[in-house]
């Protein structure tokens, strides 16, 4: 029997549809329908049957997840309670313009974490994330950001390093977060948006530059409350704690997967809409595959991309990052294992982080 791990990780695709209309998103479909509670009963006895795995994540995302309602999500911990033996964690992926106060009440309650997409600062916000009828979101989502601030502490927000804030001063975003007492930030790179390795090379030196200052801000003594959660993944690892991050420093082909509203089971869904790892199972022929050597053609494929980065000098504790990043710079031709890198750049800044702390002592 072929397992790579006891844990095992599922983003659930609840619906494709959203009340935002976010300019770079490439997720929404309000044709979509929503998953059924029935196809879900049925992964979760699935999982449950696989008595190798001892662990389950579950990431509700969308679309837009809170559009099914909270009486959704209590159904779902009844059945989870129900069908599964096993330990469960759950996340929510969510804009943050439907929550209320009993909605977070009811997470906090059920130990969900909470993300909420919001694109640093209201202004940038507002350029890219706006409703179908082109009003602005950022206001009812600070209101939001409030009430839960209020209830819960499991919460973070996720930031696309977008050009227009790249083109703002890190301090901005670093005020702002501080004034709103939002104290856990990622930011994510743009997908899908370059035409060739010159577009992607001059996006990925802006970032860097960006974080470069947001990075030696959040060390000083004004902001060192507020984690990014990229860098403190890198300073984890370097000392040896669990990583924050689902890709670093081990394979995931086999580990995390996607399940679409229609049943059709496949790698992360950042791999949506992008002809790479053509994983496509269903509940039918899940367990077999994964309890067999069905899955390993797409191991292989994975283990072939990270070796490109075994140049590099973080390999052993990187392992190349995140797959999607890996397959995007490799078909850019940009030079794995390099500077070119992202997640090269956070290693380079953690290390150097920890060694000046070291010098001070």
């Amino acid at each position: 029997m072929n397992r790579q791990s006891d844990n095992i990780s599922f983003i659930i695709k609840t619906t494709r549809k959203c009340n935002l209309n976010c300019k770079y998103c490439f997720e929404r479909d309000n044709n979509s329908k929503e998953i059924e509670r029935s196809l879900l009963i049925s992964l979760f006895k699935v999982l449950n049957s696989m008595y190798w795995i001892k662990k389950i994540n579950f990431i509700w995302h969308g679309g837009e997840p809170l559009l099914l309602g909270q009486e959704f999500y209590e159904r779902i911990i009844k059945d989870q309670k129900k069908y599964i033996k096993k330990e469960i964690y759950n996340s929510i992926q969510t804009n943050g313009t439907l929550l209320s106060k009993q909605f977070v009440t009811f997470l906090n309650e059920n130990y969900f974490n909470i993300g909420i997409s919001f694109d640093g600062l209201m202004q940038i916000h507002d350029i890219n994330r706006i409703f179908p009828d082109g009003n602005k979101s950022s206001e009812i989502i600070i209101k939001n950001l409030k009430i839960v601030n209020d209830n819960t502490k499991k919460f973070g927000i996720l930031s696309v390093l977008s050009n227009e804030l790249l083109d703002t001063k890190p301090v901005e975003l670093l005020d702002f977060l501080k004034e709103n007492r939002i104290y856990k930030i990622a930011l994510l790179p743009l997908r899908l948006c370059f035409n060739n390795r010159e577009e992607y090379l001059i996006y990925i030196a802006k970032v860097k530059k960006y974080l470069n200052k947001f990075i030696d801000l959040i060390i000083s003594d004004k902001y060192k409350e507020i984690e990014l959660r990229e860098f403190e993944s890198k300073i984890d690892i370097l000392f040896e704690n669990k990583p924050r991050l689902c890709h670093e420093g081990q394979n995931c082909v086999g580990k995390y997967f996607t399940i679409n509203n229609d049943g059709l089971i496949s790698h992360c869904d950042k791999f949506d809409n992008f002809n790479f790892l053509k994983m496509e199972y269903n509940l039918d022929n899940f367990k077999e595959n994964i309890e067999s050597r069905g899955i390993e053609h797409y191991k292989n494929i994975e283990i072939e991309i990270r070796n490109k980065c075994k140049i590099c000098k973080y390999f052993s504790l990187c392992n190349g990052g995140c797959l999607y990043d890996l397959v995007q710079m490799d078909r850019f031709g940009v030079e794995l294992g390099t500077n070119q890198c992202l997640h090269f750049f956070y290693y380079e800044k953690a290390y150097a982080k920890i060694c000046d702390h070291i010098r001070k002592i």
